[in-house]
């Protein structure tokens, strides 16, 4: 229960700020939800490699005025990639393939947000006469965030400032 600095090359993973419940069913993850929402501390989490191939991604800053960066390649137009950051707390849950079902910011009161800095960079070329490659849903929750979505290709792109139930 405090600022936490968390950093980790390319791959794929699901990562948490402050506290979370995560439960896996057969070796697929079938939720990751954020716990003690009302502890916790401003973290900085930065995660992949520009250049590196990466899969899914779930980032969740939780309490407090939490700083997320995640690079990676984008979509190659046959494997879709999909990445889900929140900066605030946040409830996942995912289908019997592991793929993102539903996705929702928890937070009801400003003390348990802050001022989040959330930023997904896809790198990479951008593939020729493709459909979208990528899904990225980014939500600040609670607070006054900023919000960046870079890439070489296009994307499918889910964004709230506030909070989000998608």
């Amino acid at each position: 229960a405090g600022g936490d600095t968390l950093r980790a090359g390319k791959g794929e993973g699901v990562v948490f700020g402050d506290s979370a419940r995560i439960t896996y069913d057969a070796g697929v993850i079938r939720s990751a939800i954020s716990a003690g929402i009302a502890q916790g501390g401003n973290d900085i989490i930065e995660l992949g490699a520009v250049g590196s191939i990466d899969g899914f991604q779930i980032v969740v800053g939780g309490f407090g005025a939490d700083s997320i960066s995640l690079q990676s390649n984008a979509g190659d137009g046959i494997s879709a990639m999909e990445r889900a950051v929140a900066g605030d707390n946040a409830s996942i849950n995912f289908d019997t393939s592991g793929r993102l079902s539903a996705f929702a910011t928890s937070d009801s009161d400003a003390s348990t947000g802050g001022a989040d800095i959330l930023t997904v960079i896809m790198a990479g070329t951008a593939p020729a006469n493709t459909p979208l490659t990528d899904l990225n849903i980014v939500a600040g929750g609670m607070g006054g965030d900023t919000l960046n979505i870079f890439g070489v290709t296009r994307s499918i792109d889910v964004v709230g400032g506030d909070n989000l139930d998608y």
